[in-house]
């Protein structure tokens, strides 16, 4: 809510804005289908939805992302609470929720992207509960259908996740000597929802010929996008502290240390091998969409990526269980002043994470009004909106009091079209 104060809808925002807000079903999915929006119609159709109850707003809209990203997040919690403690949760998964400023700039977006944090993370979910054996009754192959339906349908970037869960699944099951072919087939049969969209993509890609607005991916961008705008350097040094504050408690007192409780060690290891199988499926999600976009037609970057983020996430999440570790026997307790200090270092490592989103929005420059100077401009009574991600577009949007909705107008080009305040 902070930062949404402080922006107004970008190019892209306003095509998701122009969908949710016609009033007709019918009209938004044959406008989707006829290259309004470069993407299936998964969030559109959440948006519209919204659009029903509420206004479509810059803040309604920008909830549902906001929303979704806490229902991954809280989803998370749930399938790796199973097997860490809850130190090694909260932190693993505050910290690149809290810190990626990648995250927290798509949070307050009316795009895709916080959707598609929800429907990785109810895809990990499922791929728990299979491996759990909870998961083979009609409802369970529905739900996970409809799942990888939804995600297959959202984004061209949700195929790839989706297929990685798929390739997450096979390998867990290779290693574990199990063969569940009703996890794999229902998982694929989502993917027939896509095989309806595929003449309205097919047009699409056509579009994109010869050339496209995206460039080719540099190495450059590749490690960006691995990089989700996170401060590693930061999280290795806290990391390292607070884990040789706890081995120098460790030998004062005389405790050995362990990296579990005493007894969860054999339930916790299969649960940490599957979800670190399924880290690392969704992490080499963006070396092959960065191959393919070299290959063959580009398409990529950094945000369409962000779900691997929820990888990265569960394996930061066992790094910490390993390096900071409970007591080798039940009762024992850290008693000397190092063991104090690092309870106290990671209680305010969790409590700067949780207050860290709050700093950002304060931080985040409100957008201003920049007027055109020309005088050769025949229509400022208009607005103009122009995409700020790129620099070759003209560097000025102008709002006026009767106007607020504008479209993209390139240098030397006239606004073709424009709607009056709601």
């Amino acid at each position: 809510m902070i930062v949404s104060a402080k922006k107004r809808f970008w190019f892209d925002e306003l095509v998701t804005y122009t969908l949710a807000a016609d009033p007709s079903l019918s009209h938004m999915i044959g406008a989707l289908a006829d290259q309004v929006d470069g993407a299936p119609p998964t969030l559109h159709l959440v948006m519209w939805s919204v659009a029903r109850v509420f206004s479509p707003s810059e803040l309604s809209l920008r909830m549902v992302s906001a929303c979704a990203m806490a229902v991954a997040l809280l989803l998370m919690w749930r399938v790796l609470a199973r097997s860490l403690p809850l130190h090694a949760v909260a932190i693993g998964l505050l910290t690149p929720f809290c810190l990626s400023t990648l995250l927290l700039l798509q949070n307050a977006e009316a795009r895709f992207y916080g959707v598609f944090m929800a429907l990785t993370a109810l895809g990990f979910w499922w791929y728990d509960r299979w491996g759990q054996d909870k998961a083979e009754g009609t409802r369970s192959l529905a739900g996970h259908a409809l799942t990888h339906g939804a995600l297959a349908c959202l984004h061209v970037w949700g195929l790839f996740f989706s297929g990685a869960i798929l390739a997450a699944h096979l390998t867990r099951d290779a290693v574990e000597g199990r063969f569940r072919p009703r996890a794999y087939l229902s998982l694929m049969a989502g993917w027939l929802a896509f095989a309806a969209w595929l003449p309205a993509f097919h047009w699409q890609m056509q579009l994109a010929r010869p050339r496209s607005w995206m460039l080719p991916p540099t190495v450059a961008d590749l490690l960006d996008a691995y990089a989700f705008k996170l401060p590693f350097p930061l999280l290795v040094l806290a990391l390292l502290f607070v884990a040789t504050l706890l081995r120098i408690d460790a030998l004062r007192s005389g405790v050995a240390l362990a990296p579990l409780p005493a007894g969860a060690d054999q339930m916790a290891s299969r649960a940490d091998l599957s979800a670190r199988i399924f880290a690392f499926a969704l992490l080499a999600v963006p070396l092959a969409g960065w191959v393919l976009s070299r290959t063959f037609a580009p398409a990529f970057q950094d945000r369409y990526a962000l779900p691997a983020l929820l990888g990265w996430a569960i394996l930061f999440s066992i790094a910490v269980a390993r390096t900071m570790s409970y007591p080798q026997s039940e009762g024992e307790s850290h008693g000397t002043w190092w063991g104090h200090a690092a309870r106290g270092a990671i209680c305010v490592w969790v409590a700067g994470l949780v207050g860290s989103p709050v700093v950002y929005g304060w931080l985040v420059t409100p957008q201003t009004d920049l007027y055109l100077a020309d005088e050769a401009w025949e229509h400022l009574d208009l607005p103009v909106a122009t995409e700020s991600a790129h620099s070759y577009h003209a560097p000025g949007t102008l709002y006026t009091p009767t106007w607020s909705i504008s479209f993209h107008s390139g240098p030397g080009q006239r606004i073709r079209s424009a709607e009056r305040r709601f």
